[in-house]
């Protein structure tokens, strides 16, 4: 593998400071930033597993990558999809990895084996997002066509599926408890369901297209970021909406809410990187892609953002407003 090393400027809003990463030393990890050329094409999906020692990569041309975070070691390379992977999610436990792709299909990977446990079909266009239960035994699919399938992964089939109002499905999340789902769609509808019931339990509508959606404050909160970079927040129990603040001006194309939210990065054409902190207000920008970011992650601990672009690299940062990780 070829490694590219860089300075990356870390721009405050009214100041400047300027961090560079160490040379590397095997067996000794990687200093922060760093950068290395993932894929021949551009990064679509990228994902953490849940100890926070691998990420998870898929590209354009169908290939999912995984690799060691503190060395930077490509483990292991996937290859079952026709056509661009959207979306890369780790198992609660770490041993499988779900993917979804342009060619309408979902594939949960052996992490150990690197074969495919199951391959899932049913969805009429691409798939947009996954997601795991907490359990780990069910994995949730939604879809361009507008709907959205739930899979048992035992018996590997399907359980449910809900056809929303034909809007392309960007974003899908359980909370912890396992007992709901929310999703949003790509004209601004968000919903909660009650898997229990398969019933809708909170529907609303946002103005803007959804980029992010996360469970927050120990599952009790829902956060969204669209795609104005506008922060919002609501009540699960009492349906009321708790937050709004918009941060940006410009159209964005990726957004992710770190595990506390409190701390919001956005990615734009151009190789734009927005990092906010919702308690002080303060913007950073990352520089570094060339081109279009379309992929964002924060690590369980929250201590560090992946972004993946389209000019084919993969970069780790330390987050802003959190200091250097360990």
């Amino acid at each position: 593998m070829r490694w590219i090393f860089v300075v990356v400027a870390f721009l405050v809003v009214g100041a400047l400071a300027v961090s560079g990463p160490a040379p590397l030393y095997r067996p000794r990890p990687i200093m922060l930033p760093y950068v290395f050329e993932a894929q021949p094409s551009g990064i679509w999906a990228i994902a953490f597993s849940p100890n926070g020692r691998m990420l998870a990569t898929g590209c354009q041309h169908g290939m999912i990558k995984l690799w060691d975070v503190r060395t930077g070691e490509n483990l292991a390379t996937f290859k079952g999809h026709v056509g661009c992977v959207f979306t890369v999610q780790f198992s609660p436990d770490g041993k499988w990895l779900a993917s979804g792709g342009e060619d309408g299909t979902s594939i949960v990977w052996d992490i150990q084996t690197g074969k495919p446990m199951t391959s899932l079909s049913g969805h009429r266009h691409f798939v947009g997002a996954v997601a795991f239960s907490p359990n780990g035994q069910m994995l949730a699919t939604g879809s361009r066509d507008g709907s959205f399938k739930l899979w048992n992964l035992i018996k590997k089939e399907e359980v449910a599926s809900h056809i929303g109002d034909g809007f392309c499905i960007q974003n899908i999340v359980f909370n912890l408890d396992g007992k709901t789902l929310a999703w949003t769609g790509l004209e601004g509808s968000v919903n909660l369901w009650d898997i229990r019931t398969s019933n809708n339990i909170l529907t609303f509508k946002l103005p803007q297209q959804p980029l992010c959606l996360e469970f927050t404050s120990k599952g009790k909160s829902l956060a969204i970021c669209d795609i104005e970079f506008t922060f919002k927040q609501w009540n699960v129990k009492s349906e009321t909406k708790m937050t709004e603040v918009k941060y940006g001006e410009k159209s964005f194309s990726s957004a992710a809410i770190n595990p506390e939210g409190n701390i919001i990065a956005a990615g734009a054409e151009k190789g734009v990187l927005t990092v906010f902190d919702r308690k002080s207000g303060k913007g950073i920008s990352l520089e570094g892609h060339t081109e279009d970011v379309r992929a964002l992650a924060f690590s369980p601990d929250g201590k560090l953002l992946a972004s993946g672009s389209r000019d084919g690299t993969v970069r780790l940062w330390a987050v802003p407003f959190r200091g250097q990780p360990r």
